[in-house]
């Protein structure tokens, strides 16, 4: 039976509560923006940190450019100018009169898969018949890892990562990148579809009522996972780079909870779960939310959740909707399966601000997590509709 960790958050007419269960799909929702100052301070020091010890390409430009930019034009911009924004910038549904709304059924993009692992997958298959390019070919020739830490095997239809040594904070402490899954250029594929982030439902934030003033947006905020932890370490976390400037360490989504579920209560950390798995399980995650976790930390991971049931919009600066507002793709992503990497250790040293949300100190030579597919959309059930053959899909 398939089991997913999920937040959802519940806003308006719509939603009442948000829920954390250990079975069925559940998701990680959204919570609250961080002051421009707290913005601004944190991605100063996290990237300039950063330039001296991950690539030349973050440097003292974009600790610069993106906080004051980010920060300041966001915070300004946003609040003056949303609703022209949107409508300019994204082609969506319009509305016809003042409390009359003309929705759109279904998403303006379809479902985003081109992580679906293994030799002979569902989605290899695919694109072996339409197109005749292999899926698998293109994995293993975009994909790049430090093969001294981490070894890969693959399966018809999963990758199984390992941990070949423990995690050294001595020579690791500044080094994210030691036990991550790159994917330098993701948008190479032939799909007919890019990972654009920003909020996935409607424009004026995640699951607000549709209004007058809203239209559907469709683009990804959501990303799922299917996959068998083998270890207890229960946190993991993505970051994802643009077309200049690569990685920062404001541009994260962390506290991927699996197995051991998301805090409840503010002083839980939820750092591990209590055993392996040993089936497979689907956990699904609010990127908006997750990456405003990694960028704007002001409390406990249950306090941001609150939060945001009081403010549904607040999680709004924060890059993945920064990159999609301002019409750009992510063009390059990095998978910290093994362990969360939530930025420069050495800047917060043992601090609660990265202990809750950083776990690459619990990974442990033999650590070993099989992946099926980490596949991307614009609402859970989109995502949830998503059928890997080893989860019983017949091709045609």
């Amino acid at each position: 039976m398939k089991r997913v960790l999920s937040l959802i958050m519940v806003v308006g007419m719509l939603f009442g509560v948000l829920a954390l269960a250990s079975c069925g799909k559940d998701v990680e929702e959204t919570t609250t923006e961080a002051t421009t100052t707290a913005a601004t301070t944190e991605a100063t020091t996290e990237a300039t940190t950063e330039a001296t010890t991950e690539a030349t390409t973050e440097a003292t430009t974009e600790a610069t450019t993106e906080a004051t930019t980010e920060a300041t034009t966001e915070a300004t911009t946003e609040a003056t100018t949303e609703a022209t924004t949107e409508a300019t910038t994204v082609a969506t549904t319009e509305t016809t009169t003042a409390g009359e709304t003309e929705l759109t059924e279904g998403t303006t993009l379809p479902l985003y898969t081109r992580f679906d692992f293994g030799t002979n997958s569902r989605v290899h298959q695919e694109n072996m018949a339409k197109t005749g390019i292999s899926l698998h070919d293109w994995i293993v020739a975009t994909l790049s890892y430090n093969t001294s830490n981490v070894l890969i095997e693959w399966t018809e239809d999963t990758m199984v990562v390992y941990a070949l040594r423990d995690y050294d904070e001595a020579t690791m402490l500044t080094d994210r990148s030691q036990f991550g899954l790159y994917f330098s250029d993701i948008v190479s594929y032939d799909f007919e579809d890019s990972l654009m982030p920003w909020y996935g439902t409607w424009a004026n934030g995640p699951y607000v009522e549709p209004t007058a003033t809203t239209a559907w947006r469709g683009w990804h905020q959501y990303m799922q996972i299917r996959c068998k932890n083998n270890s207890t370490n229960n946190m993991m976390a993505v970051e994802y780079g643009k077309s200049v400037g690569g990685f920062a360490t404001t541009q994260i989504a962390t506290n991927m909870y699996l197995q051991g579920g998301a805090p409840t209560t503010s002083s839980a950390t939820n750092r591990t779960a209590s055993k392996a798995m040993t089936e497979f399980d689907t956990f699904t995650y609010d990127m908006n939310f997750l990456s405003h976790c990694g960028r704007n930390w002001t409390g406990s991971y249950a306090d941001m959740v609150a939060a945001v049931i009081q403010n549904p919009n607040g999680c709004g600066s924060n890059n993945w909707n920064w990159f999609g507002g301002a019409g750009s793709e992510i063009v390059s992503i990095r998978f910290q399966v093994l362990g969360a990497g939530a930025g420069n250790r050495q800047a917060y040293y043992n601090t609660a601000y990265y202990y809750a949300r950083d776990t690459r100190d619990l990974i442990k030579e033999g650590n070993s997590i099989e992946i099926d597919y980490i596949i991307f959309g614009s609402t859970p059930a989109q995502c949830d509709e998503w059928i890997s053959i080893s989860e019983g899909y017949k091709m045609p």
